[in-house]
């Protein structure tokens, strides 16, 4: 831990932050101002946002770490009373805004050096050779945006800095976007699908819409008036309701042999549950193994759909469509 009396030597006077003063507040235990590294784990809200401790003794310089410091104190406490005059939008108290803003901080003090120039010296000419670089270096229109924010947040807080940040306003009333101007590209850099590729797609869905959208509109009807319906229906007088259903134009329900909630049917099979709740009666009333099975009913239903062809032979979905029209069996 680095002690007050380090500090104050490094900034040549004393800092807002006491070197004892817990960096989350809020957090029993949390680490202090003055460590050697900070973890930060706590802001973490989700597992998806991985983990943050800032090594700041990796940070050789003093004044650049007592500048690292108190910036990046500053954004996780912009309550603090040393903060209570500034007009800022502090950033966002995650990791993933508190970790950029640090390797930012890093990067800034680094490009700065090399330009031969040191917070607070810097003037206007290293801001405009900064974003020429950065214009120049191919990064993305977010990185520069997110790096002009960050010498702003510099001169922000040069009042409550210990070493001083930046004196002079960059780029004053003028937006980020504005200073690096609007992205825009002459077209569209994805080669286009070709039509070989996705001309049976629109073919298909074409054929759905022209031929099949009145039957398949028909059947979610039919299957939204099932839905109101009670699962359970009549035990007693069972084959009555059978029978009315039968005399009203009911007409038996064929497997298709398509799989519906995990369970295939053999194609062209009488649709017992589905028959049950069209008949009005118990499902059980059709499972021969069942205590209130109906041999009566089971007898109805094999005298309908006894056309071989039609349930037995299974042969195609067009035979059982015909022999169903013959018989009275519906699928």
């Amino acid at each position: 831990m680095t002690s007050p009396e380090q500090l104050r030597r490094q900034a040549g006077g004393p800092s807002p932050f006491d070197p004892l003063e817990p960096v989350l507040p809020e957090l029993p235990g949390s680490c202090r101002f003055g460590d050697d590294s900070w973890d930060l784990n706590a802001l973490r809200r989700t597992n998806s946002e991985g983990s943050l401790t800032l090594d700041l003794i990796s940070i050789t310089d003093p004044a650049d770490q007592l500048l690292i410091r108190e910036v990046v104190m500053a954004a996780l406490n912009p309550e603090h009373p040393s903060l209570v005059d500034l007009r800022w939008r502090p950033p966002a108290r995650r990791i993933r805004s508190i970790g950029g803003l640090y390797w930012r901080l890093r990067a800034l003090i680094d490009e700065l050096a090399e330009l031969g120039a040191r917070l607070p010296r810097a003037d206007h000419r290293h801001a405009l050779r900064l974003l020429d670089k950065w214009t120049h270096a191919g990064l993305s229109p977010a990185t520069v945006r997110s790096r002009i924010s960050t010498l702003r947040l510099l001169r922000t807080l040069d009042p409550i800095l210990t070493g001083g940040g930046l004196t002079f306003e960059p780029w004053p009333g003028r937006s980020s976007a504005t200073i690096v101007g609007p992205v825009m590209t002459s077209s569209n850099s994805t080669a286009p699908i070709p039509w070989e590729l996705w001309s049976s797609l629109v073919a298909g869905a074409w054929l759905i819409v022209d031929r099949y959208s009145s039957d398949i509109l028909s059947a979610h009807a039919r299957r939204q008036e099932l839905s109101s319906m009670p699962s359970s229906g009549a035990v007693r007088d069972a084959e009555v309701h059978f029978s009315d259903w039968l005399a009203a134009g009911g007409r038996i329900p064929l497997h298709t042999g398509f799989e519906h909630r995990g369970v295939a049917g053999v194609r062209g099979d009488v649709n017992n549950n589905l028959l049950a709740r069209l008949a009005g009666i118990h499902p059980n009333c059709l499972r021969s193994k069942h205590r209130i099975f109906k041999p009566e009913i089971a007898a109805a239903v094999a005298g309908v759909a006894d056309d071989p062809r039609a349930v037995r032979s299974r042969r195609s979905h067009r035979a059982c469509s015909d022999n169903a029209g013959r018989s009275g069996v519906g699928e």
